[in-house]
């Protein structure tokens, strides 16, 4: 009889990619295979990135995939967001999140997966947007980890449930998603994985922490001093300042 892990372990496994967490080697070649096409998700994300509360199309992208891995999806809870139950057994429940919204900057590099068409916040005002904060990432390893937690139940037992939520960047999604009634169609969970891509990191490297991490916004407010001068140049016809 095959040994089953815990479904934290197995999560934090998949979503960690950690070779001291990979005791099962079909788990890690597994994982290595589905490269292509989490490229091609990540790609088309990345090329494609939507304003909060205004993710439909990766919300429609994310509910399609996680159905046809056998969850049961729940969608436009607090507008677009989306949240999946896999239930295979006893054992804990453990969530996983990946907020789904960009930044409305206007892309400038050379990716050959870039952003270029501008879209719409939910006001219907047109703004570029950008996927500058890893969000495309975040959303291709709920899919990741959605694909071999459902490929691989006869290793974990428990109930997974993943949520992509809106409108992180503007510091609403999270509360708008459990005052929309989130808890009524999900379990609440023992465990809770929320992560984020880090500039300052090594690739190939994860940095783990408990509580509550990366999680506030902070405003300065500047004050300048500043002295003009300002001397009329010799014009014709001249202008007086």
């Amino acid at each position: 009889m095959i040994k089953k892990m815990t479904l934290t372990a197995l999560a934090s496994s998949v979503f960690l990619f950690s070779p001291t967490l990979f005791a099962d080697s079909e788990l890690k070649q597994s994982v290595y295979e589905d490269n292509g096409r989490l490229i091609e998700l990540f790609e088309h994300f990345h090329a494609n990135p939507e304003i909060g509360f205004m993710e439909f199309e990766s919300a429609k992208i994310i509910a399609n995939e996680l159905k046809q891995l056998g969850f049961e999806v729940h969608e436009g809870i607090a507008r677009t967001g989306v949240a999946a139950v896999l239930k295979n057994g006893e054992g804990p429940t453990v969530m996983f999140r990946a907020d789904m919204d960009a930044l409305p900057v206007k892309e400038e590099t050379n990716l050959p997966y870039k952003s270029t068409n501008p879209t719409k916040d939910r006001f219907g005002n047109p703004i570029y947007a950008m996927h500058a904060c890893g969000h495309d990432a975040h959303m291709t390893w709920l899919l990741g980890m959605a694909k071999q937690l459902a490929e691989a139940k006869e290793k974990w037992s428990g109930t997974v449930v993943l949520i992509a939520q809106p409108a992180e960047e503007l510091i609403m999604g999270a509360t708008a998603m459990a005052k929309d009634g989130l808890f009524n169609k999900v379990p609440v969970p023992d465990i809770l994985i929320a992560g984020h891509v880090h500039p300052l990191l090594p690739e190939g490297s994860v940095s783990i922490s408990d509580g509550r991490r990366m999680a506030g916004t902070d405003r300065l407010t500047y004050s300048f001093k500043v002295s003009v001068v300002m001397v009329q140049h010799l014009m014709s016809p001249k202008i007086p300042l």
